[in-house]
């Protein structure tokens, strides 16, 4: 999953539910028996099972889904502004573009696909909800479950960081990961999933069975949905994946095509488009066409890259403003939204739920850090 976001945003969350541990985990991670290249390396082996008959899936109303026509499309901010208040009462929505509107993508470009690297965070997944206070570890600790989780990384190659850059991660509450291409990311969460749901039940199955039956590692959307909250709320196993996420299209790059108004003669309707996030600021009835700094992730959009059951935790956006999020190619994408007239309701759940993390950190909720929980 490759999407793009931009200011105005608002993203993943969903209905409270209490925090539970039950059993011993079991570790859910990758092994290969040398350190080969990417490209050669072994498939892994993974200990962790889907569990479809613990499956924890919310039952919440669906979020509205808006099919502009052709007409109504051409306007951006007039068609969010005509839509506002049947979404307000959800918090969130989804827009389908016409048929006819296919923007290329300039990360498919063979050049780019194979060659650029970009960085990723190490998500614990188990640990998203059912964690200490950030303060409540001491850093040798830390290092100690950081050596302990990272052991093994499914075979693929570690291409680390910068000390600099780690210790950077570690203070917004985050793990650096791997550096990837996308050719080799989508590799790497293809067997992760394959391996994972083709380990349904007690008994293991090898990588060929999977590929040999694929029907058996296909589980639907509403059932990775399940697995995730399972996961999440009633660990049993330790699951990390990998997120590239918050990179920066003014460096890395744009998964939408950029023209200046100069180049209107060059018959690049996606380029100019209002519904490219690169042309956000450009809209007269935009508040952001009055920002004249490329304030990244308001103005210039973020990049995310994402696999199987990699999140973006609760939060609000700068200044309270909303979120587009355009996806540019992969597999679905499942997002939670609470309606603005009941914040103080889900902000009371989280400091009901989870004191001791509101005790380390008042402003928890206006934080973009993936080391702070989901509540489910």
């Amino acid at each position: 999953m490759v999407s793009s976001s931009a200011s105005p945003r608002e993203e993943e969350g969903g209905g409270p539910r209490l925090p539970s541990l039950r059993g011993k985990k079991r570790r859910m991670r990758g092994r290969t028996a040398s350190p080969e290249p990417a490209s050669t390396a072994a498939p892994p082996q993974t200990y962790g099972k889907w569990h479809p008959d613990e499956s924890n899936r919310p039952e919440i109303d669906d979020a509205p889904v808006f099919t502009p026509t052709e007409e109504e499309f051409k306007d951006a901010i007039g068609y969010i502004t005509s839509i506002r208040p049947q979404v307000e009462k959800y918090g969130i929505c989804r827009i389908v573009p016409p048929s006819s509107w296919r923007p290329p993508c300039p990360l498919k470009e063979k050049s780019f696909w194979k060659c650029t690297e970009f960085n990723t965070r190490v998500q614990q997944v188990d640990k998203l909800q059912n964690r200490e206070p950030p303060k409540k570890e001491t850093q040798p600790r830390v290092q100690k479950k950081r050596k302990r989780r990272k052991k093994l990384r499914f075979g693929m190659s570690q291409k680390r960081r910068s000390a600099d850059s780690a210790d950077q991660d570690e203070k917004f509450g985050f793990q650096s990961g791997s550096d990837f291409t996308l050719e080799e990311f989508q590799k790497y969460a293809d067997m992760f999933k394959e391996q994972y749901f083709g380990m349904k039940g007690s008994d293991e199955i090898s990588l060929f069975e999977i590929k040999q039956h694929k029907e058996m590692w296909r589980p639907s959307v509403e059932e990775i949905e399940g697995e995730y909250w399972r996961i999440v709320v009633c660990p049993d196993d330790e699951v990390e994946v990998d997120y590239g996420a918050d990179l920066d299209t003014a460096i890395f790059s744009s998964g939408f095509s950029k023209s200046s108004l100069s180049d209107a003669n060059k018959q690049d309707p996606y380029g100019l488009s209002c519904w490219n996030l690169n042309n956000l600021r450009r809209q007269p009835r935009s508040v952001l066409s009055f920002e004249t700094e490329d304030i990244s992730g308001v103005v210039v959009p973020w990049l995310y890259v994402g696999m199987c059951f990699s999140s973006f935790c609760w939060h609000v956006e700068d200044h309270f403003l909303y979120s587009l999020n355009y996806m540019h190619f992969g597999e679905q994408k499942v997002w939670y939204g609470v309606p603005g007239e009941n914040a103080v309701k889900l902000e009371d759940a989280m400091r009901r739920n989870l004191p001791r993390l509101f005790e380390e950190q008042p402003d928890l909720l206006h934080e973009l850090s993936h080391s702070y929980p989901l509540l489910f």
